[in-house]
């Protein structure tokens, strides 16, 4: 994920300058390459986020269920899988230590703006 970083960067920057110079055909594949490298990137984030809904879907319908049911055993072994899946829950890190969170790709998309406007400022200068 964090290796499409620098291509985004450059394949952004070419993107401007191609539009500037009014080239459609290379602007229009500077644009799809862009466009699926953030989509890849956003991928994680939104099944991590689609997981995470699914967890608490879960623990709804088995606190729903261990409430309804009358044997004593079965809502024994409800209460086992609810205690279960709250003591252990759901984390996706990267590396340990960042959390994999749809807001993730979006700080990274800023950190891109940022970059992109601190690139495009630099090949001003240099001109």
């Amino acid at each position: 994920m964090l290796l499409y970083y620098p291509q985004i960067i450059i394949l952004s920057s070419n993107m401007i300058k191609t539009y500037n110079h009014e080239i459609l055909p290379t602007f229009c594949i500077n644009l799809l390459i862009t466009a699926s490298i953030f989509f890849l990137i956003f991928i994680p984030g939104i099944f991590s986020e689609l997981i995470l809904y699914e967890y608490k879907n879960i623990i709804k319908i088995l606190m729903k269920q261990r409430i309804r049911c009358e044997d004593e055993s079965l809502r024994m072994e409800m209460q086992h899988a609810l205690d279960y899946i709250i003591m252990r829950p759901y984390k996706f890190n990267l590396f340990g230590a960042i959390p994999l969170k749809l807001s993730l790709p979006l700080t990274l998309a800023s950190l891109l703006a940022n970059d992109l406007v601190v690139v495009i400022q630099f090949t001003k200068v240099l001109k």
